[in-house]
């Protein structure tokens, strides 16, 4: 029992305010160096709350671009169908068209006078120039028709090449391609 009074004596002895001060230096340094990780751990999270901000914000950018080329893909698809039936409108015009002009190109312009002169009477002479009338009034009105829908058909072209045109946009030279991109080289959407 003597040695341990005598072991707590030296213990305290030893305990002297120089070595109360070494730990108190290093108590301290230690609670700086605490101070300056959470200082560090509160700019941290600073930087990835503005992170977390800017992905919500380039997100809804990217779903707004989804949604401009879903709706250009749709009326792409529609302008290629409006292109497909004015393409089978022309043609089937043109088929019925093409023979009537090559006859009326074969017959000329004196071709109807013959054919109007050749009449018995009066009466048959004016019904031959009604129903010459009436075949070339159908004629003209073909021959707009058609013009009508070549006009379409260009229109429609010049679209569906326009489209595709917007479709492919310029990339951003420092990153991944993007729709709206910077002048880099270009990526089909």
């Amino acid at each position: 029992m003597l040695r341990r009074l005598v072991a707590c004596a030296l213990a305290l002895c030893l305990a002297t305010p120089a070595a109360a001060a070494g730990n108190r230096k290093r108590v301290e340094a230690e609670r700086a160096r605490l101070e300056a990780l959470v200082a560090k751990k509160g700019d941290i999270l600073d930087a990835l709350d503005q992170l977390r901000t800017q992905e919500d914000v380039e997100q809804a950018a990217y779903d707004a671009a989804e949604k401009k080329v879903d709706r250009t893909r749709a009326r792409l698809a529609k302008v290629r169908q409006d292109l497909a039936a004015t393409r089978a409108k022309l043609e089937a015009r043109m088929k019925v068209l093409a023979p009537r002009l090559v006859a009326r190109y074969k017959l000329g312009k004196t071709g109807y006078l013959p054919l109007l002169f050749s009449a018995g009477d009066l009466h048959e002479l004016l019904r031959r120039k009604r129903l010459l009338d009436r075949i070339i009034d159908s004629d003209l009105k073909a021959m707009a028709e058609v013009r009508r829908l070549r006009r379409r058909l260009d229109r429609l072209s010049g679209t569906v090449r326009q489209e595709h045109a917007d479709r492919t946009v310029p990339a951003d030279r420092d990153g991944p391609p993007v729709a709206g991109g910077g002048a880099g080289c270009f990526h089909e959407l």
